[in-house]
């Protein structure tokens, strides 16, 4: 049986791509071989041929999406700052070598219906290059989603329920006893910024969306957690089922 190959997505780091190992951990130990992808890989001429490879897709967890790729707008004041100003009064940290080619590859799979698992950023990402849009800030309307202690050097997760929508498809892949998740993010969606390609599948008590899914994909899931972490085996071990749904829907399409 051939074995599928999952592009994860990097960025540049010190550390190089050992920094993303959580990720590709995940999707090797679900029955897959990832592919690290960056912007020397995967850019604008080598996307089509690097999109020939991949049989599915895991957009990992990183820095903020730069405003100018999504209607960044949308808050009283915005209006009337530039994408620079945006970035400074919403404390964003944005990554324009990142930008540059994952923007075009999530597009990319997207057309081609390819299996899509979002992470975090990953799961922004999702959202606003088909058409949604970010709470650019959540703390600025004081919800908390991310300790703001940080732990060598690393901002450290913080816990919160999560209620999964019983009608969803992923509630019928996570199991039923899923109510705490691991958050590291500042920005995030209510359910009036989801583009109009997704539905919620997971909700915070305050509204922040937690999950979503396609309904015009077979495949496409995204979560603001961090599944991926062995260190948080409370989440870790029960989002297993995540990845080995991602992984058995990317070796059916191409078996």
């Amino acid at each position: 049986m051939r074995v599928p190959i999952i592009g994860v997505t990097t960025a540049k780091h010190p550390e190089g791509h050992s920094w993303y190992a959580s990720y590709a951990d995940a999707v090797r130990d679900a029955g897959a071989e990832p592919l690290y992808l960056d912007s020397e890989n995967a850019g604008s001429e080598k996307l089509s041929g690097i999109m020939k490879e991949l049989d599915g897709l895991l957009l990992s967890g990183g820095v903020d999406v730069y405003p100018k790729h999504f209607n960044s707008r949308n808050e009283p004041g915005d209006e009337d700052r530039t994408d620079d100003e945006i970035v400074e009064f919403y404390a964003m940290e944005c990554d324009h070598d990142r930008d540059s080619y994952e923007i075009p590859l999530s597009r990319a799979a997207y057309d081609r219906d390819m299996p899509i698992l979002g992470i975090c950023r990953g799961f922004q990402l999702l959202n606003t290059v088909t058409g949604g849009t970010l709470v650019k800030n959540i703390q600025t309307r004081e919800w908390e989603h991310r300790s703001q202690e940080p732990v060598d050097g690393i901002r450290k997760s913080s816990e919160h329920p999560i209620e999964i929508v019983k009608e969803s498809r992923l509630a019928s892949i996570l199991p039923t006893d899923l109510r705490t998740v691991n958050s590291r993010h500042h920005q995030g969606m209510t359910e009036s910024d989801l583009s109009a390609h997704f539905k919620a599948a997971a909700f915070a008590p305050d509204g922040i969306v937690e999950a979503i899914e396609s309904i015009d994909r077979a495949w496409i899931f995204a979560v603001q957690w961090h599944p991926e972490r062995k260190q948080d085996a409370y989440i870790y071990e029960p989002c297993k089922a995540l990845f080995q749904a991602f992984v058995k829907e990317a070796r059916d399409r191409h078996s």
